[in-house]
């Protein structure tokens, strides 16, 4: 009997051990987890944060591509406009001589009609 009793006694000191082993490892595998989601939770928030540089610089990307065509058609417009106020000056300029010089037709007219004085 002492045989069996001994035999008993070894196994209940086996998976007592056992059962201590397997709680190690069950907590050193919490430990992990535990450790696992706190990386993860800092490279979601890594990951928010990237994705929002990502969307802040594929608006200025887009701000930036569209400022020289924008820049280049107001450059164009704004030519326009001022060859067309040089057309203009210079048809008033055209106007005004031709004004003077029918007004001093006019004064040497009136000149000679008075006899010149």
């Amino acid at each position: 009997m002492m045989e069996l009793a001994d035999l008993v006694q070894k196994q209940k000191e086996e998976a007592g051990k056992l059962k201590e082993s397997l709680n190690d490892q069950l907590d050193k595998v919490k430990t992990e987890s535990q450790l696992k989601n706190q990386i993860l939770r800092a490279k979601e928030t890594e990951l928010k944060g990237l994705a929002e540089q990502l969307r802040r610089a594929s608006l200025d990307c887009e701000r930036c591509g569209n400022g020289p065509e924008k820049g280049e058609q107001d450059g164009k417009e704004d030519e326009h406009k001022y060859l067309e106020t040089i057309a203009e000056q210079k048809d008033m300029i055209q106007s005004l001589k031709a004004r003077v010089l029918e007004l001093v037709r006019e004064k040497d007219a009136l000149w000679e009609e008075d006899g010149g004085h």
